[in-house]
């Protein structure tokens, strides 16, 4: 679904279900356009501490856990107090300008989610992160950045 910033489409738990297993624990977690929730309630199963940016006011609405999302633009907000980004890719329309914040405030760990994006999209996403890639299973890859 086309919206006013990017593509939403939800993401595929039992995809990133992992990844979440293994780095989640413990960790501060924030999901760059949190949509309906359902990747901020995987986190917190796995025992991180959540926070979603949603800058679509339906979405917002309508989170499950709402009261665990910022309603603003995610470049509005400071990144460097989470310890892992969470990002589907095509999720944003100004991906450039996304890439230079990841490089410039991800602190430890960007999980990048890429199912339905091209091997060309994820080549011309990934090779502009200035972090070390450390897993990659299926359509995710974490990166670490420390």
């Amino acid at each position: 679904m086309m919206t006013k910033e990017g593509i939403y489409v939800p993401s595929v738990t039992y995809e990133i279900e992992p990844a979440f297993e293994k780095y989640c624990k413990g960790k501060t977690f924030l999901d760059l356009g949190s949509g309906n929730g359902q990747v901020l309630g995987l986190a917190f199963k796995y025992g991180s501490m959540v926070t979603g940016i949603e800058i679509e006011k339906d979405f917002y609405e309508n989170s499950q856990f709402k009261e665990w999302v910022i309603n603003k633009d995610m470049f509005e907000i400071d990144w460097r107090n989470y310890q892992i980004i969470y990002y589907f890719l095509k999720g944003c329309n100004q991906e450039d300008r996304l890439i230079e914040k990841i490089n410039e405030e991800c602190r430890e760990l960007l999980i990048l989610y890429t199912h339905g994006s091209n091997e060309r999209e994820v080549s011309y996403f990934v090779t502009k992160l200035n972090g070390e890639p450390i897993y990659k299973d299926n359509h995710i890859l974490v990166f670490n950045f420390k």
